[in-house]
């Protein structure tokens, strides 16, 4: 195969090469192929999470949990409440539910009054006193539930756990500090969740027991180690 030309140049009888300028990147040379990463190598870890950090995760979480236990208790509390169930009723409405059962046990006295050959007036009135307090249950019913209605609901606030009564104590409750606290207690815990990761979800205490006991763990192993390559090492001494 021939040399291209300008390769060679003569020199009296003898040919010798000449040697050609050099090609620079970007004027007709392949240019070196880039350097490739490592991708074969151990990935990389992610920095610790700092210790103050999952710390403060654990401990605001823990406080968040004794809070929801609080509102519950709080909505136990409300549900179960007998004086919202049968709450005091009017001064009128008594006054009216006593006499009607004053005038009931008037009729039952005046029957019991009256001779054998008044039978016929005897059940008159016996029938009328029993009517007489079926009215006065039913007007104690409707009048029951008309208190109940007029009272305002009472409730608890899902976010600092403190019971108000209307719509007036649920605006007044979102002045009080402990509301604000909850608030920003809340917040805190969003942001940190993310940065903390599932580490975040152990309570607080949980770490030091957890190295405690690897702590251990190596501690017995290792001594259940030596204590069985004693035991070895005394067999072959016998033999």
């Amino acid at each position: 195969m021939a040399p291209p030309p300008g390769m060679w140049e003569r020199s009296g009888h003898q040919e010798v090469p000449t040697r050609q300028p050099p090609q620079w990147p970007g004027r007709g040379a392949p240019r070196a192929p880039a350097p490739t990463l490592n991708r074969g190598g151990p990935p990389q870890r992610q920095p610790p999470v700092p210790a103050f950090m999952l710390e403060q995760l654990q401990q605001l979480e823990y406080v968040v949990r004794e809070c929801e236990n609080h509102i519950a208790a709080e909505r136990t509390r409300i549900r179960e409440d007998v004086s919202r169930k049968k709450p005091a009723l009017p001064g009128a409405v008594n006054d009216k539910l006593a006499s009607m059962k004053r005038e009931s046990s008037t009729m039952i006295q005046r029957a019991e009054a009256l001779d054998d050959n008044e039978l016929k007036e005897k059940e008159t009135l016996i029938t009328r006193a029993g009517e007489l307090m079926k009215e006065r249950e039913e007007y104690q019913r409707v009048e029951t539930q008309k208190a109940i209605d007029a009272v305002p609901p009472e409730d608890v606030c899902e976010i600092c756990g403190v019971a108000y009564t209307g719509t007036d104590g649920d605006a007044t409750h979102l002045k009080f500090r402990i509301h604000d606290a909850y608030v920003q207690i809340r917040k805190k815990i969003d942001e940190l969740r993310p940065k903390v990761g599932p580490l975040g979800a152990k309570k607080p205490g949980e770490g030091e027991r957890e190295a405690e006991h690897e702590e251990l763990g190596k501690r017995e192993n290792g001594e259940k180690g030596r204590s069985e390559k004693g035991r070895s090492e005394k067999g072959r001494s016998e033999k």
